[in-house]
């Protein structure tokens, strides 16, 4: 008898915890509704029914990785930050997407910001911004001057190398707070595998390889955080 109540008991618990689980689940899905839906253009190198997998697993999981092998041997992690509202899949270790609901609205709408960022042969990031209601995406251009890493040397810059230095690809990343009404971006330059070794070394002395931050205004210019 002492054994059926503790069943019972056991029972009753397990039946008065799952609405608050799937309530929990349900307001996962609406604050994630613009990438469940997935806009067009958003990770293009997956394919639609390997998304839903993915997505699915994900949401039943959030703040852990998962992953997913699929037909075409490639492998796919996603991680949804239920804190930050942001989500990260990578494509067998080689491209990795990063996703946010971006805090301002355009054209009385809330952009879905992504940045694409190649890993191999070296780090460069691409930042695109989707009005999926509209079925509209655009480059957002975040120009970022190479001075902002140059350190006070006491020779000029060579010419070669300050030429070299514009051309520099750009690691992006999101650091954004939420509640705050600005998406905070964290870029850092990628040396590795761009130029010689030889001129990639005298570069590294001249500029500082730590992160930036940066501010995304509306009208998709970096402004640096100082």
């Amino acid at each position: 008898m002492h054994l059926i109540s503790r069943y019972l008991l056991i029972l009753l618990l397990a039946v008065g915890c799952y609405p608050l689980v799937a309530q929990e689940r349900a307001e996962l899905e609406q604050c994630y509704q613009t990438i469940i839906e997935r806009p067009l253009g958003v990770a293009p190198a997956i394919s639609d029914s390997a998304w839903g997998q993915l997505i699915q697993k994900a949401l039943d999981r959030p703040d852990s990785t998962v992953t997913l092998q699929t037909k075409s041997q490639a492998s796919l992690e996603m991680r949804i930050d239920k804190a930050r509202l942001r989500c990260t899949i990578s494509v067998s270790g080689l491209l990795t997407y990063e996703l946010l609901r971006a805090p301002w609205r355009i054209q009385g709408e809330q952009p879905l910001l992504q940045i694409t960022t190649i890993e191999k042969p070296y780090h460069v990031s691409q930042l695109t911004a989707f009005l999926p209601k509209r079925d509209q995406q655009w480059e957002l251009n975040p120009t970022i001057p190479y001075t902002d890493w140059l350190l006070h040397a006491k020779e000029p810059v060579p010419t070669s190398s300050e030429s070299l230095l514009t051309q520099m690809p750009i690691v992006l990343a999101f650091a954004t707070e939420q509640g705050r009404r600005q998406v905070r971006i964290l870029a850092t330059p990628s040396l590795e595998g761009w130029t010689t070794k030889e001129e990639a070394k005298r570069i590294q002395e001249l500029i500082s390889i730590s992160p930036q931050p940066y501010q995304l205004t509306r009208r998709g210019i970096l402004r640096r955080i100082k």
